[in-house]
């Protein structure tokens, strides 16, 4: 059985049948916004409803009686009022589209979605609410299946690009040939998008089939590795600076430097072998230049680490590869074949593929 490339709640073909006859699916209650926002601003309003009045009456609590009762009072009546600017408007629009979705009424209308600015947009001009709309949709034609009131878009079945007109009169030379299905051409412009974000040259892609990294490729990974075994020996001499001070001091009156150039030292050497274990994976990467090869389903996740937010893709819930931000918004969850290196685990290259089961 041919599984599509990008498998998705919106382009399930059970619930587009029940789609056509103008109702709901009911797996398609997993597009509908989440209510966690709702809990979490609840959660958090009703924390600092309490914390902050009392913050504010223990502080204003030596002042005139009618600022003991007046400052908490307005810090209550200001938190209750961003409760409601920040609260109300989400729990009013869970709340519609949620009676929307258990009438059960759906409306069809057509649009496309298109790749801009690191997102993909949604176009669909008899759409209620359409603007700013995003999906992780392949570009191209759809027909979208919305519900009436809120526009909020449950399903998304693809349309077949027009077919050339045929020219007509002495200069024909031949019929045009119809258009690729919607399969093919939602593959190859999801393809063209991550090439571009990861500049993976046409160079690259055919050297990388091939099992090898690209003079580009190796020239690039031994710019960073070169980079990386520099900071390798700054702070390796730093280290060894550090701890030769603590070294020579000996004397009883010294114990505080040496204890505080031990312990920066001790860091300096930890960054050291950090720093000098990743350019010693470049470094393996460029000498003998051979590429892997990965197939299967890849999903992605952001996480923050020493906060900062840190972007991967996930190949079968098993390999993990770092990304940027435009790869991690260019990417639709499905079927890939991946090019990383065997030492580093740098993703070089990735493209969307069809799978059979």
């Amino acid at each position: 059985m041919s599984v599509p490339p990008f498998p998705s709640i919106y382009t399930n073909p059970d619930n587009l049948v029940i789609n056509r006859q103008g109702k709901v699916a009911p797996a398609q209650r997993l597009t509908l916004p989440s209510g966690l926002s709702l809990v979490f601003w609840t959660a958090f309003f009703a924390f600092t409803g309490c914390f902050i009045p009392g913050i504010l009456f223990v502080i204003f609590y030596s002042f005139p009686n009618h600022l003991n009762l007046l400052i908490p009072s307005g810090g209550f009546l200001l938190n209750l009022g961003l409760f409601f600017v920040f609260n109300g408007h989400a729990f009013l629009t869970h709340r519609r589209v949620w009676r929307e979705f258990q009438a059960g009424a759906v409306v069809a209308g057509e649009g496309e979605v298109y790749w801009d600015n690191n997102a993909y947009h949604v176009v669909c001009q008899s759409c209620p609410n359409s603007d700013n709309l995003s999906l992780e949709l392949p570009p191209g034609r759809y027909r979208f299946y919305y519900l009436p009131k809120s526009g909020h878009i449950i399903g998304a079945e693809t349309l077949p690009e027009p077919a050339a007109v045929p020219l007509v009169g002495r200069r024909a030379t031949h019929t045009p040939e119809p258009p690729p299905p919607p399969e093919v051409t939602g593959r190859m412009a999801v393809k063209n998008i991550l090439t571009e974000v990861l500049k993976w040259e046409a160079n690259d892609v055919t050297a990388n089939q091939a099992g090898r990294l690209s003079e580009a490729q190796r020239n690039r990974l031994r710019r960073s590795a070169i980079t990386y075994s520099i900071g390798a020996s700054v702070t390796a001499l730093i280290s060894v600076n550090l701890f030769l001070s603590a070294g020579l001091s000996t004397l009883p009156r010294d114990i505080a430097p040496l204890l505080f150039n031990s312990i920066i030292g001790l860091v300096a050497l930890m960054i050291t072998s950090s720093v000098a274990w990743k350019a010693g994976q470049w470094w393996r990467d460029v000498q003998p230049g051979n590429v892997l090869t990965h197939s299967g389903f890849v999903d992605k996740s952001q996480e923050y680490e020493n906060r900062t937010t840190v972007y991967y893709f996930h190949l079968d819930h098993q390999k993990h590869f770092r990304v940027s931000h435009a790869a991690y918004a260019a990417l639709i969850p499905g079927y890939y074949r991946l090019y990383s290196t065997p030492y580093s685990n740098t993703l070089l290259g990735i493209e969307p593929i069809g799978s059979t089961q």
